[in-house]
């Protein structure tokens, strides 16, 4: 996969997460999309995508890119995890679960590294798509 095309699979994947318009996102200068541009640019970073191919994916130069990454917030670049995990489908699944609350809650492993991670709901379902190939069915939670 080309660095242009994953830098694409990522702003979807964000535009979902963060229900943002994928256009929006590529030029709105509102503050939902800058939000969703920062994640997006920390989740390249995570994938090891340079400043040059970042900001080649949206049009701008590297610098930019460069300093919105130094001003995403921790949970922006929780977030980024978050979206890179997803788009990589490269992980251990720990456990599902569902929460209090009524979700359900999926925490995974990077198998590199180790380091752990409970995934949003709608990152969770992107994930799973991405390591089963296939659509996520719930059939009941017990």
């Amino acid at each position: 996969m080309s660095t242009r095309d994953l830098g694409h699979l990522i702003v979807d994947t964000v535009a979902q997460q963060v229900q943002v318009p994928v256009a929006e996102i590529m030029s709105a200068r509102t503050p939902r999309a800058l939000r969703a541009r920062r994640i997006a640019y920390n989740a390249m970073r995570e994938r090891e995508m340079t400043y040059p191919e970042i900001g080649g994916v949206f049009g701008r130069d590297h610098t930019t890119v460069m300093e919105a990454c130094k001003n995403a917030s921790d949970k922006e670049i929780e977030l980024s995890k978050q979206v890179s995990w997803a788009v990589k489908g490269d992980v251990y699944f720990l456990r599902l679960a569902t929460t209090p609350a009524g979700t359900v809650e999926v925490a995974v492993a990077d198998p590199h590294n180790g380091q752990r991670m409970v995934l949003e709901a709608a990152l969770a379902e992107q994930l799973m798509r991405a390591v089963f190939r296939t659509e996520i069915r719930v059939v009941g939670l017990q």
